[in-house]
């Protein structure tokens, strides 16, 4: 056998290729890939499962040694996710009840569906605050009702801000999910601990900007564009001598429970007890209210 005959067969023993079959390879390579989940019933069913890691970790789960613990930290998330919720949903422009359901739903879903114990899922102030924009941008072009008139019928269609909200989730479902089969998330690797501190802070700025009206109980046009927190700041200004003294105390003494009770009454009751007691502040001031 000449030498290169062993070469020949050394290459095919050990999937040597040559530059010139390289795209080819790469097409045997994702080909194999995409269809090696199908080669049998059982990596079939495995594939399938992988999609819903519930069934994996659930019967593993220590009961004695988790189930309290998840007790609390559920507890307290959802405690906090109700008037996170009704707030959020005031920036989006809905009614309150949807910020619930945002809150609730995608934990739910994420129990069955997600892989990681440590996310909270649900609303998020930001993406709350870009919503509401959004919703007030579309439903003051299109707000008016229209009639289309055909031969037979004429129907009447009326805009809300929900049927705004669904049809934004809705495409924004489909850009993610684009996202997440074209492999995009090494895109974030680029962003520097600089960018997300400032747009973290921005944001912030932002969402009180966006409440603050509702804390003094005033009525401020809403505006868009370029430079309009200097706007909305203005409008706020003006409008202080006529703020009402019932919200504004309501909200300087839940501010000010919040506050008293996370930095100092929360930090007492775990020294002396000699273990972490979440306190539901929150519930007890929407309760109380």
């Amino acid at each position: 056998m000449y030498p290169s005959e062993f070469q020949e067969e050394f290459d095919n023993k050990y999937g040597y290729h040559t530059e010139d079959a390289g795209l080819l390879l790469q097409g045997k390579k994702v080909f194999r890939k995409c269809t090696q989940p199908c080669a049998s019933v059982n990596k079939l069913f495995g594939t399938l499962l992988g999609f819903i890691p519930i069934v994996k970790w659930l019967p593993k789960y220590n009961l004695k040694a988790y189930l309290l613990r998840d007790i609390i930290g559920g507890f307290t998330t959802g405690v906090m996710h109700v008037p996170q919720g009704i707030a959020y949903s005031v920036l989006s422009g809905v009614a309150p009840v949807y910020g619930l359901y945002s809150s609730f739903f995608p934990a739910l879903f994420y129990m069955i569906f997600g892989t990681s114990r440590h996310t909270s899922i649900g609303s998020f102030a930001v993406v709350a605050l870009m919503s509401g924009i959004a919703n007030d941008q579309i439903m003051s072009t299109y707000s008016t009702p229209s009639t289309n008139s055909t031969v037979s019928s004429t129907q009447t269609v009326e805009l809300t801000p929900i049927i705004v909200a669904q049809a934004l989730t809705f495409t924004l479902g489909i850009i993610q999910f684009a996202t997440g089969l074209l492999r995009l998330e090494f895109v974030t690797t680029y962003f520097s601990d600089q960018l997300v501190a400032g747009f973290t802070t921005g944001s912030a700025c932002h969402v009180f900007a966006a409440q603050i009206d509702d804390v003094l109980g005033v009525n401020v046009p809403k505006v868009s564009g370029p430079g309009y927190l200097f706007r909305r700041f203005y409008d706020i200004l003006l409008q202080i001598p006529h703020a009402n003294v019932c919200t504004v105390i309501t909200s300087a003494i839940g501010i000010l429970f919040l506050y008293v009770g996370k930095d100092f009454i929360s930090p007492f009751v775990n020294k002396r007890l000699k273990m972490k007691i979440p306190i539901p502040y929150e519930l007890i001031l929407v309760s109380s209210f």
